[in-house]
């Protein structure tokens, strides 16, 4: 649901000519440069929510790719996609809001959280998690994604005697990461994903979802107001990473992975080998679109629970089949994509608004575990609650 203000800017905006998106709480310009945003009295909103008392939601902007972005690929080009990166899979699907209001079961919120939480440690452990691929840090690893993980890890082993630091900690890495993005360009917004590489887009998502998960669900008033605070931050930075991504995938395969291998301007490109790159490019965009849908819901979650509503992030296609994402070797996973081709009706890639498929032709056994979970999340009150 948008709640973007209709007609006024904010204050500071107006003030300084600038173009204003009209984000609440705060707009995105006064949150990238750490000011305050107050708005002129409003008499509406666009789209109100069904609760009397007034809420406060970020905006939720739609991916609009760079229409110049794709000029210099011919058709030919975008038709020879592989399945995994074709550009409409990049898309966001809205499932329709129900005719009533359902209600909401603490258990099943409690429950995703937790199981975001288990699979941040297990990152922290064994360097892969259900949504976060083993071989996308492999290569390289960014400072705030060892940022992250150094702090993470401190958090995990945090005592009541020094709880404090590292709660102060937490704090201080959120303010480092935000300081260390580029500047944005007010006057145009699409040139924002072009200074980063899909790599460091994702990289910057998983850091700040790090430490919003512990601010946002620790329990510390302080911590949860400074995670709270960046709500509008993540929204933007996942639409950022999906629309970078979109124009990356167009490509091909090769160059999509390119980011991964080395930083940018590090001498003589790196390649992986032929039978070698359709395997890292799938488990790269795998990754960056679970990982919209672990971030996406760890804040529908928060929200959720604090105000009893939260706005559809929408979501994207993912891989559901059990065995992909734990492949050892590019020749398991092509072997096993292939089965699934010949003997299985095909690979089971789907949005949300697909369920009936998995349901209908797939057994428990048939789907990993990522899928399980993402079941819960949909239909789990159905039966748990």
């Amino acid at each position: 649901m948008d709640l973007t203000l209709e007609n006024k800017a904010c204050t500071a905006c107006a003030k300084a000519k600038r173009r204003c998106g009209k984000q609440i709480p705060t707009c995105s310009r006064c949150t990238s440069r750490g000011i305050s945003c107050q708005y002129p009295p409003t008499g509406r909103f666009v789209h109100p929510p069904r609760q009397t008392k007034e809420t406060h939601f970020p905006t939720v902007q739609p991916i609009s790719t760079s229409p110049h972005a794709l000029d210099c690929l011919d058709e030919r080009d975008q038709t020879t996609l592989p399945w995994y990166l074709e550009l409409s899979s990049w898309e966001l699907d809205h499932l329709p809001p129900p005719p009533y209001n359902t209600p909401i079961c603490t258990k099943i919120l409690d429950d995703i959280i937790e199981h975001v939480q288990e699979w941040q440690i297990r990152w922290v452990n064994t360097a892969s998690s259900p949504y976060i691929h083993r071989h996308v840090y492999k290569f390289q690893t960014p400072r705030c994604v060892m940022d992250a993980f150094t702090t993470l890890s401190t958090y995990n082993h945090r005592t009541p005697e020094n709880k404090a630091i590292v709660l102060r900690l937490v704090e201080e890495r959120i303010c480092q990461l935000l300081a260390d993005q580029p500047e944005v360009d007010e006057d145009d917004r699409s040139s924002t994903h072009s200074k980063l590489t899909v790599f460091e887009h994702l990289a910057r998502v998983h850091a700040l979802h790090i430490y919003q998960t512990i601010g946002l669900y620790d329990g510390a008033i302080r911590l949860r107001h400074v995670a709270e605070a960046q709500i509008p931050t993540m929204s933007s930075w996942l639409h950022q990473l999906l629309e970078a991504a979109k124009v990356a995938a167009a490509r091909g395969s090769e160059k999509f992975v390119q980011s991964i291998i080395a930083p940018r301007d590090s001498g003589p490109a790196s390649r992986f080998r032929p039978s070698d790159t359709a395997w890292y490019a799938w488990g790269f965009a795998e990754t960056i679109r679970r990982t919209w849908f672990v971030c996406s819901c760890t804040q529908m979650v928060y929200l959720t629970l604090q105000m009893r509503w939260a706005p559809c992030p929408g979501g994207v296609m993912f891989t559901t089949c059990e065995g992909l994402w734990d492949a050892d070797s590019a020749v398991e996973w092509e072997s096993l994509c292939e089965t699934l081709q010949n003997n299985r009706d095909g690979i089971d890639f789907v949005s949300r608004q697909q369920w009936d498929r998995i349901f209908d032709r797939r057994r428990p056994e048939d789907v990993d575990e990522f899928t399980t979970s993402t079941l819960d999340i949909n239909f789990g009150s159905l039966v748990s609650c």
